[in-house]
């Protein structure tokens, strides 16, 4: 199987979800699968465990060491077509996750997320509530235009009830990778 993992940041130990995506490829590799990875920020190349493509982006204003990727696919599209991949697996709902549904349903490629953090409710810490809505509607468009969105815990499972995300699976071992 190939997989190409779609995550915001790949900088090793930067965040909870970047510890978790690099768990998921040592998974793959050891299942003798290949994988490779999309980001806007990539680690040193001594840290780089399969090959790792950047896409274009800009720095976030309210988190310096966050870069945002462009909208569209175009900058990952050609390395795809090469690969070949039989699943796409997006980890962040941020624009490189919305490309990447964008280029799964174009090219008919399945694709799969996980819900790691709840993102929609950042707006609260930066003071900025009123688009803590707009956020939802977001993540829902991205997590119910996904084959499968998968659940690390089940503590989230009632809230993306509540908010109308469907199409989840919840991971009963942190070693379904």
């Amino acid at each position: 199987m190939r997989i190409a993992y779609f995550n915001a940041n790949l900088k090793v130990g930067q965040d909870g979800v970047t510890r978790v995506v690099y768990k998921m490829i040592k998974g793959t590799l050891e299942r003798n699968h290949e994988a490779i990875a999309v980001t806007s920020t990539l680690p040193d190349a001594s840290q780089q465990v399969v090959p790792m493509y950047k896409v274009p982006s800009v720095v976030l204003s309210l988190q310096k060491a966050f870069r945002i990727a462009l909208p569209g696919y175009q900058s990952f599209s050609a390395i795809l077509q090469k690969f070949q991949p039989d699943v796409l697996h997006i980890n962040s709902p941020c624009t490189l996750g919305f490309a990447a549904v964008k280029y799964a349903k174009h090219f008919a490629v399945p694709i799969v997320a996980t819900y790691h953090t709840h993102f929609s409710t950042y707006p609260r810490y930066y003071k900025l509530t009123k688009l803590e809505d707009l956020t939802w509607r977001m993540s829902r468009n991205l997590y119910n235009n996904v084959e499968r969105t998968l659940l690390p815990t089940s503590l989230i499972l009632e809230e993306l009830r509540v908010h109308n995300v469907s199409n989840f699976h919840y991971l009963h071992s942190h070693k379904a990778a």
